[in-house]
């Protein structure tokens, strides 16, 4: 999957927390993410407007509000596709051992058939590209 693709798709599916999305979407958006986030803190704080005790100030507040929802069911999907119940998320952001686990399950091959989250999304990814 392109960049500019998996992105769009991201942002599509914002509330969409039920299927399963592949690594190579997965990595786009972080990669998309993290780069609009520097560029937003870079503006924040050649404005002077960066609060850094709140690691926040308004251009990248903006940003990252936008881009939450995404993001999250973006890992769950990215979850659904390792068979791991979206809820595992939590233990990502409340605990930071659980930030160790996340990663690694969110970085593993996903099934490569159907589970009980549904078809394998990069096959069913090259099936529209043959249609």
């Amino acid at each position: 999957m392109a960049f500019l693709s998996s992105v769009k798709l991201s942002f599509i599916r914002y509330i969409q927390f039920s299927d399963r999305a592949t690594r190579v979407e997965l990595l786009w958006w972080v990669l998309f993410r993290s780069t609009i986030m520097v560029i937003a803190i870079l503006i924040d704080i050649s404005n002077d407007t960066f609060i850094f005790h709140l690691v926040v100030g308004p251009v990248s507040g903006v940003i990252g509000s936008i881009t939450l929802l995404p993001s999250l069911s973006l890992g769950v999907r990215r979850l659904h596709d390792v068979n791991r119940s979206g809820w595992w998320i939590l233990a990502g952001l409340l605990f930071p051992i659980g930030s160790f686990m996340l990663i690694k399950w969110l970085l593993e091959p996903g099934d490569s058939c159907r589970n009980r989250y549904g078809n394998n999304p990069y096959v069913s990814n090259l099936q529209k590209i043959k249609e």
